[in-house]
């Protein structure tokens, strides 16, 4: 992930419209009706009591070819499980600008205050350290960790240029 090229840049945050957070709400526009919005009522159906679907969705840009999408998908879910049963308020807030080109104030203002991990290590080390959702999804991160550890030993073993070239074609 880098900043300025709508990857989702490297800033902890969410925004509305937003492609240079990590997770960005997407609104259609209030001209665009949803289908719920858009079939009539007769005379015998009582008056919905529940508004209709807003037709909003999340983008997740945080997920790269290096990831297990299952283990990601499972993360997200987790993540919002544990703070709905934890009752966390959400710290930050909506962010509509490029966090990378906010200054420290302005970052700070929405409580935006933490970067992404850069590197395998770093987001192995996260997981690693991240107790509440190891316990939650339970053996899927052992496994995880244990293959992502020797993919990362066969990639950075001192072998020699043609060992190293053989091991990683029959990784892909």
């Amino acid at each position: 992930m880098v900043n300025g090229i709508w990857s989702g840049g490297t800033w902890i945050a969410w925004g509305t419209h937003n492609r240079e957070t990590p997770v960005r709400l997407c609104v259609p526009p209030t001209y665009l009706s949803t289908p719920a919005q858009t079939q009539p009522l007769s005379a015998n159906t009582a008056a919905p009591t529940a508004k209709p679907p807003s037709g909003n969705h999340f983008e997740v840009k945080c997920v790269d070819g290096t990831s297990s999408p299952y283990l990601a998908f499972f993360g997200l879910l987790g993540a919002e499980l544990l703070g709905i049963q934890s009752r966390s308020p959400l710290i930050e807030k909506d962010c509509r600008a490029t966090a990378a080109t906010m200054t420290e104030a302005e970052r700070e203002a929405v409580g935006v205050k933490r970067r992404l991990p850069r590197t395998w290590e770093d987001a192995r080390g996260a997981l690693e350290g991240n107790v509440a959702m190891r316990d939650l999804l339970g053996g899927v991160v052992e496994g995880f960790l244990a293959v992502g550890e020797t993919l990362d030993g066969l990639l950075h073993s001192p072998a020699s240029e043609a060992e190293s070239t053989d091991a990683r074609r029959k990784l892909l």
